[in-house]
């Protein structure tokens, strides 16, 4: 034993008891000497009793026991066939830096995969808060299940295999190797997708939902209880919801001075087509929102604490380059071009709400950016440790 550090003889080892080798583990580096194939299974499952993770390597007979006990079996390629079989890794070259690389690897491949269910469980929340809050409070639905299918299968797809491409970080290697029981999808990723960029996402969605509606002269609290019977004609409405619509119309004073007065419309199924417009408005705004915070989220996404304010970090990915393009693509068509946006309950977006939609990219970018900066100022605070997955 020398400052901390200690050496192990196989003879020691026969007599050993559970306390020796706790103590034994007590030590900062342990190097076992002259061991039999039984020692070395036995010191893998004494490390596996104290919930480590092991990795053994080998090329002989002797060391098979050992390799197929451990977690992950490290076979050398010029070793015997028993070790091959045994182990769950083969290094075709005998040279345990090829190690480090195979870990470093595994490390991206797992991060990239954090990265893309992060992202695609973000647009969950503005996708779901719409039918919570129609059945709540009934106002009209902000986005149809048609646009969430359109989303999830069409403007998500692309970007999000495209994150499988991503380049490590700086500290991809430097981190210590995760617990036990740090799974795929964790809490931390979680939280941050659902209550951190989700909401983010939904309430920018709705400010710009809103804000269509509100430049017609209606508030919040004018449509709670509108939802039910929004699409109906006004012959197949109950007669409640005639009045509830038609005292609706009457208070409006932005359809009373520009649609009653000025064209002669009434109160009744001219009211009814005038909102069914304003709807499909408001829900193509609310989508494009959720779009461009995607799109957003898919460039955020692209690291876990660096800055991606660099040329490199930003154009390192081709594949999300044109998966991006691709996003953009599919939604001006969907939401522009003629038949097929009435088709999807959509319709143009006048160029005053498409631009209250796009805020919400610098918006994120900039949250986002800030987050990141307090988790590489101090990677032990609440930031890192409530939002770093």
């Amino acid at each position: 034993m020398v400052n901390g550090y200690l050496v192990v003889n196989g003879v020691e080892l026969l007599k050993y008891t559970d306390a020796d080798w706790d103590k034994t583990f007590s030590f900062k580096e342990v190097v076992f000497a002259r061991t039999m194939p039984q020692q070395k299974q036995d010191i893998v499952n004494q490390l596996r009793r104290k919930d480590e993770i092991i990795a053994m390597t080998g090329d002989g007979v002797n060391d098979a026991p050992a390799l197929k006990a451990a977690h992950v079996g490290i076979a050398m390629g010029s070793g015997a066939s028993v070790a091959k079989e045994a182990g769950q890794l083969i290094l075709l070259k005998d040279d345990f830096s090829n190690i480090v690389d195979g870990i470093g690897e595994g490390r991206l491949i797992f991060e990239n995969l954090k990265k893309c269910i992060c992202y695609v469980l973000a647009s969950n929340i503005p996708e779901l808060i719409p039918f919570l809050l129609f059945i709540i409070i009934k106002i009209p639905l902000s986005i149809e299940t048609i646009m969430i299918i359109l989303v999830d299968v069409g403007t998500d797809l692309a970007p999000a295999i495209s994150l499988a491409w991503e380049m490590e970080e700086n500290e991809t290697m430097k981190i210590p190797p995760r617990s036990i029981d740090n799974h795929l999808v964790g809490f931390k990723l979680m939280f941050v997708a659902y209550l951190y960029i989700g909401v983010i996402q939904t309430f920018c969605s709705y400010f710009a939902w809103a804000w269509v509606y509100y430049d017609h002269g209606f508030t919040i609290y004018d449509l709670i209880g509108s939802g039910i019977g929004y699409r109906e004609t006004w012959e197949k409405m109950p007669i409640d919801q005639r009045e509830f619509f038609s005292n609706m119309c009457e208070n409006n004073n932005w359809y009373q001075i520009n649609k009653v007065q000025k064209l002669r419309k009434n109160c009744q199924q001219d009211f009814k087509d005038f909102m069914i417009d304003l709807l499909a408005i408001s829900q193509s705004a609310f989508l494009m929102t959720v779009v461009w915070a995607q799109l957003a989220c898919i460039f955020v996404r692209k690291t876990a604490s660096e800055s991606i304010m660099s040329w490199k970090r930003l154009t390192n990915n081709g594949p999300m380059f044109w998966s991006i393009l691709i996003e953009i693509a599919i939604i001006i068509i969907v939401v522009y071009v003629p038949g097929l946006n009435k088709a999807l309950l959509l319709t143009d977006v006048p160029p005053k709400y498409a631009s209250t939609a796009l805020w919400v990219i610098p918006f994120i970018f900039i949250v986002e950016e800030f987050r990141k900066w307090l988790i590489r100022k101090s990677m032990n605070g609440c930031v890192s440790t409530l939002t770093k997955f």
